[in-house]
């Protein structure tokens, strides 16, 4: 019997241990182009609805809507490539964060990805029957709810002024 190995792994707010059987399962890298999440919309300051991969400028300012998130969890937002930013913006008692960002002035041209990720609902933990001992126990997986924004950056053109004060910034 072949023995896998155990791995910790970042998972946005959350540790979880993984059994790997190869080291490409391994890879804690968000894809390239990840799959668009439907519960996440992006505007552009003037609250037009962005799409999916707009072109940006460096230091344009956006708005950013994800769903599905815990009431009042705490939201990690991270432009890929970059520290996370800070503060950490909450969840509206819905599930619902809102984020007004700006993208840093010295991005680089190409493609980019902000994401943000936190606690989905919990469900009522369920107990497991152990065949009758006492010594049964809980065992629940949490995947955090993690919002993909794909976009890419023009250096070639300033970014459009903008009223709205980040809420984040990194």
């Amino acid at each position: 019997m072949r023995r896998l190995r155990t791995r910790l792994l970042p998972l946005a707010p959350l540790l979880a241990t993984v059994a790997c059987a190869s080291a490409a399962a391994s890879t804690p890298h968000p894809p390239a182009h990840p799959t668009p999440v439907p519960n996440l919309t992006a505007l552009s300051c003037s609250g037009a609805t962005l799409g999916s991969n707009p072109i940006l400028s460096a230091g344009e300012t956006i708005s950013v809507v994800v769903r599905g998130f815990a009431a009042h969890a705490a939201v990690s937002v991270r432009l890929i490539g970059r520290p996370q930013s800070q503060p950490q913006p909450a969840a509206d008692t819905s599930g619902v964060v809102r984020v007004v960002y700006r993208i840093p002035a010295e991005t680089s041209a190409g493609s980019h990805l902000l994401t943000l990720s936190g606690l989905p609902p919990l469900p009522a933990a369920k107990g497991i029957n152990s065949g009758g001992d006492a010594g049964g126990m809980t065992i629940s997986v949490v995947v955090p709810n993690v919002g993909f924004f794909h976009f890419s950056v023009n250096r070639s053109r300033s970014a459009p002024p903008c009223g709205q004060k980040p809420t984040v910034s990194s």
